[in-house]
């Protein structure tokens, strides 16, 4: 009862820092609503210089702009999650607040579990309504079910990536410390193979097999699946949840033992005083 609520109490915590920090900062907050379309309309103009509007339809089998708005959305919430897993450690230090976290009382695992939580929770119910008008003006009466769709496979993959995070922010930590340069480059390699961008089914056969290794990536095919109509059995779409969720369990030990290996390097070297 006791181990719960402190549990609680971090998740309090959390939530009252990340809804003070976006409720503070307006532009934040008109960012992370208008971002789906800003991106989606930038990826259309490009991708329009160098091929055809009627050819990604062909190819891929839907238009282009609700898939990219989709797309944007997914990303948003997907490495929103990361983001805030990989950077927690470079933010504590900067305000000052890394050596408190480190020696709490919580288990440092448990509590970068809980980071992400809170802005997963908040992002969803304030970007989840941005998706419903172009589906609108593209689906009509179908826009609720797909808006539906898209949040709810959107907050599976990126709860399936907490553990993952985790898992690459001990790792990451141990070997190279706080080198928030080469953290920079992390984050565009895992949107690559979240295939949130590039459908994983499309991907050639070695990307495809690295993308297999992220939980996320089984849900975000499956849900593209569903929503371009690609012929999928029921077997299939129970192996690719049983992947996900399976391979979210297996990184939970192994974020265990790579976090603690990082703390106790971090003790020997003085980053915690």
């Amino acid at each position: 009862m006791r181990v719960l609520k402190n549990l609680l109490n971090v998740f309090r915590a959390e939530f009252m820092l990340t809804l003070t920090d976006i409720t503070r900062r307006k532009l934040l907050l008109i960012t992370m609503i208008a971002y789906p379309y800003v991106l989606a309309m930038f990826i259309v103009l490009i991708g329009s210089s160098v091929g055809s509007y009627s050819s990604f339809k062909l190819r891929l089998g839907m238009d282009p702009i609700p898939f990219f708005v989709m797309a944007s959305y997914l990303m948003m919430t997907v490495l929103g999650v990361i983001d805030e897993v990989l950077w927690r450690p470079v933010h504590d230090s900067m305000i000052g607040t890394f050596t408190y976290v480190i020696l709490s009382p919580i288990n440092r695992v448990t509590f970068y579990l809980i980071v992400p939580l809170p802005r997963l929770a908040l992002s969803t119910l304030l970007n989840a309504p941005t998706l419903l008008p172009i589906m609108l003006i593209y689906y009509g009466t179908l826009a609720l079910l797909i808006t539906g769709l898209v949040v709810s496979f959107a907050l599976i993959s990126a709860f399936l990536m907490i553990s993952f995070s985790v898992l690459v922010l001990g790792t990451f930590y141990y070997l190279l410390g706080q080198n928030w340069r080469l953290l920079n480059i992390v984050r565009p390699l895992l949107l690559i193979v979240t295939g949130i961008y590039y459908p994983r089914y499309l991907m050639p056969l070695t990307l495809k097999l690295i993308s297999t290794l992220l939980p996320s990536s089984s849900t975000v095919e499956l849900l593209y699946r569903i929503l371009l109509n690609v012929p999928t059995t029921t077997q299939y779409v129970l192996s690719l949840i049983g992947v996900a969720t399976a391979l979210a369990l297996i990184y939970l030990p192994l974020s265990s033992l790579s976090v603690g290996a990082w703390v106790r390097k971090s003790l020997i070297r003085g980053e915690v005083s």
